[in-house]
């Protein structure tokens, strides 16, 4: 948008100038140094035809001093005959080059934008190859609290899913380093606990903790490192990853009265989550570029085609300039999709381009086309002299042009030599298009009576001022007028126009609820701690293994869904697997961890088996009637 701003202003600017200044400078010089000289009207007067009189057949050669003047009128020599076959070559090639369009590949890319041979480069390839990732894609995830199980749950649920991809390196975020701490090596990973998340939150130092969550614990995120991959592939992924984001956050069974619900807007979700990071960057420059390619083409087309019927007053004369911009838009498609040029950012918009640059050069030779036959030329003279007395002009101007943006093709950097190549080709293309499909097409168009000119010149066989010299396509005008109006606003209408919006969500800070811990007195108890037998050792001297008279512990009061806590759960699991009743397995585990909480049993080896930690265990589950035999059975599955 900024570049064609830029180009916008830079025409008016050097329009005005061009028309200004050199008037101003030319009759200067004239006052200066021909005060007093007799002048002609009408110039050398080689241009005049006599008032009255017919103007005859003139060779090319009366009006061509140069070679630049030669070539033009010789590449604009076809037959007339050959009009037709122009027209259809030129929209057979627009419509191709349509059609490959839509396959060109676009680099959006920056690292492919720089010099490829480069340090920088170089070491970008370095680091991809050895840590496996090349970018990073953040999750951002809202709720009232998200230290909440559910919100637990559903980002170690995406996790799994996602370091399960080929595409995925390596994950980070609180709830998934905290699952990786307490998994144990062969067992089903388990997500972390509230308790577990708050614990390691106050645990972590300041500065990790504040990129992982916020201070009303409203926000946290997680962090993917994605794979070496094309921007397309990349878009795929994370449509993929976002699609299980939302299966997840469906699936979602909250209470009502959750802390998840309180206090949410009207339509708002309990849970959002929502990718960021550098690689949405790219992939949404990517959509950009591609979002209105051709809408841009067809819409710059339609305005021009709009301009030249107001201008020319004529629906036929608009159609005769527009067939060359067809031919050009078409061949500069083909030729950069057989050539294999991606597409950047500056020159993915060469459609608009090309169709300014040949429209520029067809309405030239068109416009003193009609000057010359309205001072009585014949058809061909009147092309071959527009053509000699204008090429020269555009010639010169095309030169330049593609002179300096040619200059670009040299430049290391492939962003710019890209755009050298395009523009130079384009610009190429349109002088070219403008130089040898329009003399001869105007010819057979003029003589099948369609410009309006025949009519005007045998009626008044003299010289015409161009405002006395309407066309006799008023009506069809209007039709025209009405036809590339209606286009240009089909074609916006159609393009994707929105420039993005943000919204806002506001997430009430919402504590977890508090838990009352019920704490059992138990009777005393005369039963020794049995010894656990482990491979390599003999058993304390000082413990002996009993069979309990029954349980000094009831049971019976003692829930039978799985208790919280990494050690707990784990316990709750292989006694469960033993056949041991859901309530006496938590049971046990209570009776457990009032001797030692799953601190103390991790600090005295619970997770190699130590001797001192298994007595433990082993003391809570004989206290609540189970046999020794199922404890040892218990201890051996998880052991070995």
């Amino acid at each position: 948008r900024d570049f064609g701003v830029m180009l916008a202003i830079g025409i008016v600017v050097l329009a005005t100038l061009g028309i200004v200044v050199p008037g101003v400078l030319l009759a200067f010089g004239r006052t200066a140094h021909a005060a007093g000289a007799p002048t002609s009207s009408q110039g050398d007067g080689s241009d005049a035809v006599a008032p009255g009189k017919r103007a005859t057949v003139a060779s090319h050669h009366e009006f061509t001093n140069n070679w630049v003047e030669r070539l033009v009128v010789k590449l604009g020599g076809l037959p007339a005959r050959w009009g037709i076959v122009l027209v259809v070559v030129s929209l057979f090639l627009f419509i191709g080059g349509l059609l490959v369009e839509g396959r060109t590949k676009i680099e959006s890319d920056p690292i492919k934008w720089i010099d490829q041979g480069s340090q920088v480069v170089t070491d970008i390839k370095f680091l991809e190859e050895r840590t496996g990732f090349a970018s990073t894609l953040g999750v951002l995830v809202n709720a009232n609290n998200v230290y909440d199980q559910d919100v637990i749950n559903l980002m170690h649920d995406f996790t799994i899913y996602a370091e399960a991809r080929p595409d995925v390196a390596v994950t980070s975020s609180l709830v998934g380093t905290m699952a990786k701490i307490i998994a144990i090596p062969g067992a089903t990973p388990i997500a972390p606990t509230e308790e577990d998340i708050v614990e390691a939150a106050k645990a972590m130092p300041p500065d990790v903790r504040d990129a992982l969550v916020n201070d009303d614990q409203t926000a946290t995120q997680i962090n993917l490192r994605l794979a070496p991959a094309s921007l397309e592939e990349r878009a795929v992924t994370v449509a993929e990853l976002e699609a299980e984001l939302d299966a997840l956050i469906a699936a979602l069974d909250v209470p009502a009265d959750s802390i998840l619900l309180n206090d949410l807007s009207e339509g708002q979700e309990p849970v959002r989550a929502t990718p960021a990071g550098l690689a949405m960057v790219g992939i949404g420059l990517l959509e950009n570029l591609s979002a209105n390619r051709a809408a841009l083409t067809y819409l710059a087309l339609s305005v021009a085609g709009l301009y030249l019927v107001l201008r020319l007053r004529s629906f036929s004369r608009a159609l005769l300039a527009l067939v060359p911009v067809f031919l050009a838009v078409g061949m500069s498609s083909l030729i950069v999709g057989l050539l294999g040029i991606s597409l950047s950012p500056l020159t993915t918009v060469s459609g608009p381009l090309i169709i300014a640059g040949c429209t520029e050069f067809s309405i030239l030779i068109l416009g003193r086309y009609l000057e010359e036959r309205q001072r009585g030329l014949e058809a061909r003279p009147a092309s071959d002299k527009a053509a000699a007395r204008t090429g020269l002009a555009f010639f010169t101007s095309a030169c330049t042009t593609i002179g300096g943006f040619a200059v670009l093709m040299v430049s290391p950097l492939p962003l710019l030599r890209d755009f050298g190549i395009i523009v130079t080709l384009n610009v190429a293309i349109a002088l070219l298009a403008a130089l040898i499909v329009m003399p001869p097409m105007m010819v057979w168009v003029d003589r099948k009576g369609w410009l309006g000119t025949e009519p005007q010149v045998r009626r008044h066989g003299a010289v015409k001022l161009a405002a006395d010299f309407p066309s006799d396509q008023t009506a069809l005008a209007g039709v025209g007028v009405l036809v590339f109006a209606g286009a240009t606003v089909g074609v916006y209408a159609g393009a994707d126009t929105s420039t993005g919006s943000s919204s806002a969500v506001s997430y009430a800070p919402v504590p977890l609820p508090t838990t009352t811990t019920t704490t059992t007195t138990l009777p005393p108890t005369t039963t020794t701690v049995p010894a656990t037998t482990v491979p390599g050792q003999e058993p304390p001297a000082s413990t002996v293994a009993t069979a309990p008279t029954g349980p000094t512990v009831d049971p019976s009061g003692f829930p039978t869904e799985p208790p919280v806590g990494p050690i707990s759960a784990i316990l709750f699991s292989v006694l469960v697997g033993q056949g041991v009743e859901p309530n006496v397995a938590n049971c046990a585990i209570s009776t457990a961890l009032l001797t030692a909480d799953e601190n103390e049993l991790v600090a005295l080896g619970i997770a190699d088996g130590s001797p001192e930690s298994l007595a433990i265990v082993t003391q809570g589950g004989l206290d609540c009637g189970i046999p020794q035999e199922t404890i040892d059975a218990a201890i051996a599955a998880q052991f070995g």
